[in-house]
């Protein structure tokens, strides 16, 4: 089992405070989502800004970037592709658990969480590690909208972002 956290472009959005800051290290109340994402039973990794890169190294080393995995593990899926703009918040945590679930399945197929229109999150993503690790944050935002065709599971497993 797998996680990976990436900010994609709608980040931007989030400004200011998103200037210096991973959109997963936003802080809501007490918590932030990299801290719910630690409490799951899964290898996490990170996608960050290109100029917040050394900050994750520093800052999260439970959170390693998503640097080129070994070439086997280039062609592996994730198992759960989440947006770093998910709200750090009880109710997503039990939808995150959820997810992790439905993702354990082999028989399930690629599913989506859309939160206001905008894909938040992907139970096994057809993207590989490998190709996560070339794309920059818009590739991974063009690749979020064109998976908004994936079944639709928001109502069984409902997570709410930053927007």
């Amino acid at each position: 089992m797998s996680i990976v956290i990436v900010e994609d472009p709608l980040c931007s959005q989030l400004a200011p405070i998103s200037y210096a800051r991973m959109a997963f290290a936003i802080q809501c109340g007490s918590l932030r989502l990299v801290d719910l994402v630690g409490s799951l039973d899964a290898a996490r990794f990170g996608k960050v800004r290109a100029h917040l890169q050394t900050l994750q190294r520093m800052d999260f080393p439970e959170l390693p970037l998503l640097d080129l995995p070994a070439s086997s593990a280039a062609e592996e899926s994730p198992s759960l592709l989440l947006s770093a703009r998910i709200a750090p918040t009880r109710k997503n945590l039990q939808s995150l658990h959820h997810l992790l679930s439905l993702a354990d399945d082999p028989y399930r197929g690629t599913a989506i969480v859309v939160d206001r229109g905008c894909v938040v999150a992907v139970v096994r993503p057809t993207c590989t590690f490998g190709q996560l690790h070339s794309w920059n944050i818009d590739e991974i935002g063009n690749w979020l909208e064109g998976a908004a065709t994936y079944t639709d599971i928001s109502a069984e497993a409902p997570l709410t972002s930053f927007q």
